[in-house]
C-alpha cells in the first residue's frame, strides 16, 4: 500500500497499520516547495508490485516536474517524463503499458505543455495533438481514460489567460496513431479531477458533485 505525502511516499506493508518513507522519494527537496510538492497518481503495475509509478505537480506549475518510476518497490526512481507539472496522469485499466500524462502551462510559457502517451509503461514518451494547441494557450489539463473501454479518453483544459475553460473533448481512439477529437459541453464548474464510471464509458464525473451523463 502506497500513499503520498509531502515528505514524499509511504509505503506500508501490513495493510496501513505502520507506515515509513520511501528512500530518495522526495524527488524535489532541494528545490522551491512553497507551495508544497504535489504527488497527484500513484500507480502499481499489476502484474509486478516493483514497478510504482508516480505523477508529480506544484501550483506554480513548474517545467521541471512530471512523472517518475521506480523498479524496485520505491527505492530507487527514474525520471522518465520531464516535460511540466502533471495534474493529469492515466494508466489504461487491463493495459500496463498503455499511458496518458499531461504537461501544464507554467510562468514563463512552458514549451512542453500538452498531452502525452506512453506505449511503453511510462519509459518513453510522445506529444499527442489536440484541438487545445490552436487558439488560446492552454494552463491546466485534466484527463480520463474509461476502465471499461480504454480506447475513450476525455480532456478538460483551462485557458492560461482567463482561468476558464478552454474546451472538454473526447476521443474514441485514444491509441490510434492520430486520435479523432469531440468536443463536448463544458462542465459548469472547473474540475479539480474527473473519472469515468467503471462500467459505462459515457458517464463521466467531474470534481466532487458535478456529472456528465451520456456526454
Amino acid at each position: 500500500m502506497l500513499f503520498r505525502s509531502a515528505g514524499g511516499l509511504l509505503k506500508s506493508t501490513d495493510g496501513g497499520t505502520t507506515w515509513q518513507v520511501l528512500p530518495g522519494s522526495n524527488f524535489l527537496a532541494n528545490t522551491n516547495t512553497t507551495p508544497p510538492n504535489e504527488f497527484k497518481r500513484i500507480y502499481v503495475d499489476p502484474n509486478n508490485a516493483n514497478t510504482v509509478m508516480v505523477s508529480l505537480a506544484q501550483n506554480l506549475e513548474p517545467a521541471t516536474y512530471g512523472i517518475y518510476k521506480s523498479l524496485d518497490g520505491g527505492n530507487t526512481w527514474t525520471q522518465t517524463l520531464a516535460a511540466g507539472s502533471c495534474r493529469g496522469y492515466e494508466v489504461q485499466t487491463g493495459n500496463f503499458n498503455h499511458q496518458y500524462a499531461t504537461a501544464n502551462n507554467s510562468q514563463p510559457t512552458n514549451p512542453n505543455l500538452g498531452l502525452y502517451r506512453s506505449t511503453d509503461a511510462g519509459n518513453s514518451w510522445a506529444q499527442v495533438a489536440g484541438p487545445w494547441q490552436t487558439g488560446d494557450i492552454p494552463f491546466r489539463f485534466q484527463t480520463a481514460l474509461a476502465p471499461s473501454n480504454g480506447n475513450v479518453l476525455y480532456v478538460f483544459a483551462t485557458d492560461t489567460s482567463t482561468g476558464n475553460a478552454l474546451g472538454f473533448w473526447e476521443t474514441q481512439d485514444a491509441w490510434d496513431p492520430t486520435p479523432v477529437w469531440t468536443a463536448l459541453p463544458t462542465p459548469p464548474e472547473i474540475p479539480l479531477d474527473l473519472t469515468v464510471d467503471r462500467a459505462n464509458s459515457a458517464v463521466v464525473y467531474s470534481g466532487a458533485v458535478f456529472g456528465v451523463t451520456d456526454r
